[in-house]
């Protein structure tokens, strides 16, 4: 592990509502989120960029979440790596953590912003 890199994790999920749908809802749950601030949106490859903020353990993690056609539904696929190498095991369960918290925050946007 270099001094700039670090663990990388990735996780997806399905989600069975059409991709415009949750990357529409992805964009708008990170555009509102207190935890990550998103970098950069590409409505072209439903591709977001996003980083969560400096704290007492981490200089913060990048992550890349990418939006794509999965039978009837979408799936979400989330990679994220910190932003300044670190301890292997510490930066592996942040890194899971993230991953756990940006899922539920966009199931519980889609679900509260269905039909509206």
């Amino acid at each position: 592990m270099g001094l700039f890199g670090g663990n990388q994790d990735a996780q997806e999920r399905y989600y069975n509502l059409p991709v415009s749908t949750v990357y529409n809802g992805m964009k708008g749950m990170l555009e509102k989120s207190r935890r990550f601030a998103l970098k950069h949106a590409d409505d072209l490859s439903c591709t977001c960029t996003f980083n969560t903020g400096i704290s007492m353990t981490t200089w913060g993690e990048k992550m890349t979440a990418v939006v794509s056609p999965s039978g009837d539904g979408a799936k979400v696929n989330v990679t994220v790596a910190a932003k300044i190498g670190g301890n292997t095991v510490w930066q592996g369960s942040k890194n899971a953590k993230n991953l756990t918290t940006f899922f539920d925050s966009l199931s519980e946007y889609l679900q509260s912003h269905m039909g509206k």
